[in-house]
């Protein structure tokens, strides 16, 4: 009996001394915490992604709404090396990209979209990057996207009111 119960010691010491080890080293490549947004004023619609149900706002059939995204560890790592290649100071700056903050216009009635602007941070609020798109068109909304997210959350429900 002793020497099954030395026997699982021993199993359970060499297992663990590689996770104590590499804990550390696993840990440091992963970001170990993000800010979720304010819930009374950010409603989650999947893709990591909320949409601020205080600041919508409608006319006609187009939809303006400012959307939140979550960057995930790998979306930070492609970008991190992206940069990289042009600019490096900027890339230094995304090691710590939190989040997005995007406006959208959403054609309801002819499911499309316009992305007008975008707001990149990061885990300190700091604003990396601002981009403001100028000559842009109305685009179909593709399936499984962030503009397809909101159409179904935000426009869906109101074709269904009309019937």
């Amino acid at each position: 009996m002793k020497f099954k119960i030395f026997c699982m010691a021993i199993i359970v010491v060499v297992f663990s001394i590689p996770l104590i080890c590499y804990s550390e080293q696993s840990d440091s490549k992963i970001k170990k915490s993000y800010q979720l947004p304010d819930s009374k004023v950010w409603e989650y619609f999947g893709h990591n992604s909320y949409y601020n149900k205080k600041a919508l706002s409608k006319s006609s059939d187009i939809l303006s709404v400012w959307t939140y995204t979550i960057t995930r560890d790998q979306q930070r790592e492609e970008m991190v090396e992206y940069l990289k290649k042009y600019d490096l100071e900027k890339s230094k700056k995304y090691q710590n990209f939190d989040h997005s903050i995007s406006l959208y216009e959403i054609d309801c009635k002819n499911k499309q979209k316009i992305y007008k602007e975008s707001k990149d941070y990061d885990d300190q609020e700091n604003v990396l990057d601002h981009q403001i798109n100028k000559d842009i068109e109305w685009t179909s909304i593709k399936p499984y996207t962030i503009s397809e997210g909101l159409y179904k959350n935000l426009c869906a429900p109101q074709k269904k009111g009309k019937k």
